[in-house]
């Protein structure tokens, strides 16, 4: 794995400027009620969760999320195991409102990372910064396998951004302005600004132009 190239620090570096302090205090809560005790703690978590990663996209039916949050609730992560594939099969099994099935890559993403910080995100934003998807044809397990793949590439690469002086700059701007952040992974603080990234379409400002 190598350090972020100069185009994709300029990104990141724009965007560690549009993270929100709404965002921050959001992805805060939800950690602070995962780690809440009780049936009261776990509702509340799970509401807040479906609403801070828009849980009720993509088709998904009451029964399906009914299952997300039992599978979710009783992940437990081992290192050099793959949490993705029997998560993924589990799911695929419970059809969409459309009566379809579908990989819901990105939500069993979310599902990891709420566990363990270094396991990163996927999204829309994530497929566009790095041009990484998962196989849209194939068998279901041929796609699962390609998605497991990106997976673990994205993670060393972000292990490997941590070791970059320029940014580690960028992570230590951030958390300068969200103290709140400093416990947080450095895969969590760099999904953060892959996402603002994407979020707020930003472009790479030539360094010209950063100087006039």
């Amino acid at each position: 794995m190598s350090s972020p190239s100069a185009l994709q620090l300029d990104l990141l570096s724009q965007a560690s400027r549009c993270v929100a302090e709404g965002d921050v205090a959001a992805y805060q809560e939800v950690k602070r009620l995962f780690a809440a005790r009780g049936e009261a703690g776990r509702i509340a978590f799970r509401r807040a969760f479906e609403r801070y990663y828009g849980l009720h996209a993509g088709g998904v039916t009451q029964s399906w999320r009914d299952r997300y949050f039992e599978l979710l609730f009783g992940l437990h992560i081992q290192e050099g195991v793959d949490p993705y594939t029997p998560i993924l099969r589990s799911l695929y099994a419970i059809p969409r409102h459309k009566g379809d099935q579908a990989l819901q890559f990105s939500f069993v993403s979310k599902m990891v990372a709420i566990h363990d910080e270094s396991y990163p995100l996927y999204d829309r934003y994530v497929r566009g910064f790095f041009g990484i998807e998962p196989p849209s044809i194939g068998g279901t397990d041929f796609r699962i396998a390609g998605f497991v793949a990106h997976m673990q590439w994205l993670r060393q690469t972000y292990r490997a951004w941590a070791h970059d002086t320029t940014f580690r700059q960028v992570i230590v701007s951030l958390r300068e302005r969200y103290p709140c952040l400093q416990t947080a992974s450095v895969s969590r603080l760099a999904d953060m600004l892959v996402w603002a990234a994407g979020k707020f379409g930003l472009e790479c400002v030539p360094e010209a132009k950063q100087l006039t």
